[in-house]
């Protein structure tokens, strides 16, 4: 068996088609061997040329990139593409590219037969039950239509796997069809239309033309950053509408590519939620007097994220900052922190900080002044009853940072309160401490230096100077989550909420204070009527 190793590839030419042993074998060797480009070619009893190609790429579990190819090296053409550990899946693609039977195939080489699985061509697009009475064999595909499944967690159970979908509306549930079969699906069909996701409060829009996505936008943020996350959802409801094209392009990388990085994302969020990693954990460099040449070593031998992110991450780690903090300073979405984070952790340069945040203490330099001058003023504008900004003073604050703010921006969100299965504002029903408790958990929310304020009849506001549209809406998520995740409570009492929050930014979205109060309402508007939790006043840019 001519063999050529070197590098970080090793290519082998196999007298004949591999069995699923062989493939199996395939999987093991790459697992021995990470990151390595593992090549497989063979000829047919015809003379085609053709190849398999498998990659480990899981940092915790046996995920591996198989690439199928046709045709001599210099004229290849790739046939499809799969991320996955089940070397079924691998071996039923590979009989259907080359064109065999699968059940003369698997009986040759020693196996049992495969059984019908269901397929999206049922009514309406909903998942086809299994059925004992015989069917018409499926219409032939130009690329084999088995999606694997893709998270090592996630045990694939041999009775549902997504085929090439008609061109119509589907709908169904992550727990049923996993989102990366669902995606490949897509891509496979060359569909073209909106993608809808939801879970619980949680959403996001991913969009198609021919199969390539283009646009994606959600609570969680917009374009590739919004897609990879959805890749790590395990459940929630999704439902495709044709034909709906995007006024805007944020996705710009292949889809392929896409899929590969929201993998290694979901098993980096793995490794730092079982590490104990949360948003408030605050972190300590291990070698506190580590050099620049000897920091560089050790991530260049053992973390594939990109150096300077690795480096600005690990120098903002003091030993005080929380996560949650670090990645605030920083400027980074989840997309980017999580494996650099994880990429510390795994080189052992950070670790979990014992230290508790110590309080803050405000130092004066300089002149002295009577600093109760400015309290009895605060005390004037703070609403008695709840211990937050009036109306009043948000009203004035608001003003005074529109006409101070040049081209800076000023964002302001808007929320809604209501109790879960009603329609009626529980702000209006509330007692005094019950108020109370919602002012106090929303401004505890909105540690990140927002100014919390009561809005206009019984309602909420906060302001968020310097912080753009975007980059408010993640504030906003975490207080949503804040807020839903554990309802309000006084008492023996309980209540779970829903909670609609619109944003608006100066001067992005109103050029004066009265437009973009109008621009916050609108939005929290469509966000009560749309269930999204949070909508902005225009979409992000990018």
């Amino acid at each position: 068996m001519p063999t050529n190793s070197g590098g970080h590839q090793r290519v082998t030419q196999l007298p004949e088609r591999p069995s699923v042993h062989d493939i199996k074998d395939f999987m093991t060797a790459a697992s021995k061997e990470s990151g390595v480009k593992f090549n497989y070619g063979w000829r047919t009893e015809t003379g085609q040329q053709y190849s398999l190609s498998i990659k480990h790429v899981s940092p915790t579990g046996r995920t591996c990139e198989w690439h199928m190819h046709s045709g001599a090296e210099a004229n290849q053409e790739e046939l499809w593409f799969q991320l996955t550990d089940n070397t079924l899946r691998i071996y039923d693609a590979m009989i259907e590219a080359i064109g065999e039977d699968l059940d003369a195939a698997a009986r040759a080489d020693g196996m049992s037969t495969f059984t019908t699985l269901p397929t999206f061509d049922g009514p309406a697009g909903k998942m086809a039950s299994p059925s004992s009475e015989p069917k018409a064999p499926p219409e032939p595909l130009r690329h084999p239509h088995n999606l694997a499944e893709t998270f090592d967690n996630i045990r694939f159970d041999g009775e549902r796997i997504l085929t090439t979908p008609v061109e119509e509306k589907l709908k169904g549930n992550l727990t049923l069809v996993h989102i990366t079969n669902l995606l490949q699906s897509i891509g496979l069909g060359q569909m073209s239309g909106r993608l809808r996701v939801k879970r619980n409060t949680i959403w996001a829009e991913i969009f198609f033309e021919n199969g390539i996505p283009v646009h994606a936008e959600g609570t969680r943020g917009t374009g590739e950053d919004c897609l990879l996350q959805v890749i790590c959802w395990t459940e929630g409801d999704f439902e495709f509408e044709p034909k709906l094209i995007p006024k805007q392009k944020t996705i710009l990388r292949s889809l392929e590519t896409l899929i590969l990085e929201g993998v290694l994302l979901h098993d980096n969020t793995t490794f730092l939620t079982s590490a104990g990693i949360r948003m408030n954990t605050i972190l300590a460099r291990i070698r506190p007097n580590l050099s620049e040449i000897e920091f560089e070593q050790i991530v260049r031998s053992g973390a594939p994220s990109e150096a300077r992110a690795l480096k600005n991450f690990y120098l903002a780690v003091d030993g005080v900052k929380s996560v949650e903090e670090i990645i605030t300073k920083l400027d980074l979405v989840r997309s980017l922190w999580v494996p650099v984070c994880a990429d510390l952790l795994r080189c052992q340069l950070v670790k979990l900080s014992a230290a508790k945040k110590p309080p803050s203490e405000r130092i004066m330099h300089g002149k002295l002044f009577d600093s109760s001058l400015a309290e009895s003023v605060k005390e004037a504008l703070i609403e008695e009853k709840t211990g937050i900004y009036s109306y009043a003073a948000f009203l004035l604050m608001l003003t005074e940072m529109v006409r101070c703010s040049h081209d800076s921006p000023v964002s302001v969100m808007v929320l809604d309160v209501q109790p879960a299965g009603t329609k009626e504002k529980v702000t209006g029903h509330l007692t005094d401490e019950e108020m109370k408790e919602l002012a106090w958990r929303i401004d505890e929310a909105c540690n990140f230096k927002g100014i919390v304020a009561h809005y206009d009849q019984n309602e909420f506001a906060v302001i968020l100077p310097g912080l753009s549209a975007d980059k408010a809406s993640r504030r906003a998520d975490r207080l949503l989550k804040s807020l839903v995740s554990t309802g309000l409570q006084v008492g023996a009492k309980s209540t779970s909420l829903i909670v609609s929050i619109g944003i608006a930014c100066h001067p992005h979205d109103a050029s004066d204070m009265g437009a973009l109060l109008a621009e916050a309402d609108r939005a929290r508007e469509r966000a009560r009527k749309s269930g999204s939790g949070v909508s902005l006043s225009k979409p992000p840019s990018m």
